[in-house]
């Protein structure tokens, strides 16, 4: 079995809501796909301290890094660290809010891995289908992601925000020597 990575965005060192609704959507999408764990990465000034705060919501591990290529928010820095901890964490789904930054650099983390994409999920059905609205809302699709990695970001409104679990996982700084761009 694999993992699900999800990726937390923070500001400042701590945790944005839309992150804490996401984590809710990975824990169904956990059972409903059968995954062993949840870890997280987080990225940007204060990301130590989020990835403390994050560690505290029951995930296995919490990469995080600080590098001055993240002081501001860039998709090709980030794209390329979310990947490169899904490859660290052996993740082979991937999840975010739907935040403008969530819809801007999941479909490039999606293209660097070769996978495939549900953004704006509202729900996970019993058969691992996802729903997600369709024409302004006006229709709700069920979906079936069918490569091997697959990446979603979830709707801010769709779940409630999760809670703190108690069981603190590891909080580890992310290698990024291991892409020779981020280094």
């Amino acid at each position: 079995m694999s993992t699900i990575l999800l990726f937390v965005q923070q500001d400042n060192g701590k945790l944005v809501k839309g992150s804490l609704v996401a984590l809710s959507a990975a824990k169904e999408l956990q059972k409903a796909w059968n995954k062993s764990g949840i870890a997280a990465v987080c990225l940007g000034p204060g990301a130590g301290n989020a990835a403390k705060e994050a560690a505290t919501f029951g995930f296995s591990q919490v990469l995080f890094s600080e590098s001055a290529l993240f002081a501001k928010y860039r998709a090709e820095p980030y794209a390329r660290a979310i990947a490169l901890a899904a490859k660290d964490s052996s993740a082979d789904t991937l999840v975010a809010a739907a935040t403008s930054t969530g819809k801007d650099v999941m479909p490039r983390v999606t293209a660097m891995l070769d996978g495939a994409q549900a953004s704006d999920i509202v729900g996970v059905n019993a058969d691992g289908s996802v729903k997600r609205p369709m024409y302004a809302g006006n229709m709700i699709a069920d979906v079936e992601l069918t490569s091997n990695v697959k990446v979603v970001t979830v709707r801010g409104t769709a779940y409630p925000a999760a809670t703190p679990a108690g069981a603190a996982g590891a909080v580890k700084e992310l290698a990024l020597a291991g892409d020779p761009e981020l280094v």
